[in-house]
């Protein structure tokens, strides 16, 4: 198929969308399939023809909307694509039907309700909801990557319910592997001895380290050797530096800062068991379907999660780690020491961790449910 790739996302930035954006975008290009990719900017990896322009200063950001429009509508003049996959490029739904392109918009999050409680004025909130709504609106079909995604756009966008999909989150399974435990924590610098537990990430709003570093506190206090590293950086690492100094777990929680994603497979490696903590906020109204806890399960590192919808589904289908109720510290260091006196349970979790991952969230299945969408809205 040739497909024509457009995001308004700055694909030299590296967090999860843009990994999302580009994970897809290589496992299509894998199957045979021809991209023409069109975003922000250029990133090497991308094996397919791009255009670029170059970043603007955030006050001009609706610029982004209009050029990237105009490119797409070059692009659509010069050829035929059998489809035009986007994420969240407004308007060009209605542009693409112009020239018989049929539409797939991608969707990770409700933005609105982000700027809300980011502070925005009920104005600003306003007008960017009529953008997210163009995004959506007169889609042939919108993949969301939790199902309270999909219920959201239905409610408030009237997106048509046949025409929503959900396909959640997935991994690169060749990329994150299981490695031997103790030359990971070599190469890292971390301690032989002690039980490691770990997280990597941004340091988002609605990620929950209160929790996690007063159960923390709770196995130093039952005698548990317990190291915890939380890597990442974000609005709140300053907050959580604070707050680790406060609860007195300085020399037990380690801080290394932002690492490249391709050295995260050595961290996770290192770590007996990886945690993935968050708030009720955002949350539990849509659901998550985080790359982090896919990147875990496809190391063979056992989980332990909180309770959400989306978590609860791959926990209970996966086998391959526990939930804890959400913001009980109490619960979550229970979870934890019970893997921690159980090595055997650790390693079975591990094991069926990363065989669900393979069978169910690898991109390669994330691109073959893609291209059956294709199929059907082409027929």
């Amino acid at each position: 198929m040739k497909i024509l790739y457009a995001s308004t996302l700055d694909l030299n930035q590296e967090k999860a969308s843009t990994i999302h954006f580009l994970a897809l975008a290589r496992a299509l290009s894998a199957k045979g399939h021809q991209l023409t990719t069109i975003s922000r900017s250029t990133y090497a990896s991308v094996e397919s023809a791009a255009s670029h322009f170059p970043p603007l200063r955030k006050v001009k950001v609706l610029f982004y909307d209009w050029a990237l429009l105009f490119l797409l509508l070059k692009r659509l003049l010069r050829g035929h694509f059998d489809v035009l996959y986007h994420r969240d490029v407004p308007l060009i739904n209605v542009l693409a039907r112009l020239f018989s392109v049929p539409t797939i918009v991608e969707v990770n999050g409700i933005y609105v309700d982000e700027l809300k409680a980011a502070g925005m004025s009920n104005l600003g909130v306003s007008l960017y909801r009529l953008r997210e709504s163009s995004v959506v609106r007169h889609a042939n079909r919108v993949i969301c990557v939790t199902e309270g995604i999909r219920e959201q756009l239905i409610a408030r966008y009237s997106v048509p319910a046949d025409r929503c999909v959900v396909i959640p989150n997935a991994t690169d399974t060749a990329e994150f592997t299981p490695s031997d435990k103790a030359a990971c924590r070599e190469a890292v610098g971390l301690a032989p001895q002690p039980y490691h537990i770990g997280f990597v990430g941004k340091f988002q709003p609605w990620i929950d380290f209160s929790t996690l570093l007063r159960a923390v506190q709770i196995l130093r206090a039952d005698g548990i050797p317990v190291q915890c590293t939380l890597i990442g950086n974000g609005e709140r690492y300053q907050e959580i530096v604070a707050l680790r100094q406060q609860l007195h777990l300085t020399e037990c929680v380690h801080m290394p800062g932002y690492v490249p994603h391709n050295h995260i497979t050595q961290w996770i490696g290192a770590f007996d068991v990886c945690v993935a903590t968050f708030t009720h906020k955002r949350n539990a109204r849509i659901g998550l379907s985080p790359l982090k806890l896919f990147e875990y399960l496809a190391c063979g590192r056992p989980v332990v999660v909180t309770a959400l919808p989306g978590l609860i589904e791959v926990i209970q289908e996966s086998q391959g780690g526990l939930l804890y109720d959400l913001g009980d510290a109490e619960d979550l260091a229970r979870n934890l020491s019970l893997l921690y006196s159980d090595t055997a349970k650790r390693e079975t979790m591990g094991r069926r961790g990363r065989e669900y991952v393979v069978r169910a969230h690898s991109w390669d299945h994330v691109a073959s449910q893609v291209e059956a969408i294709v199929k059907s809205i082409r027929e």
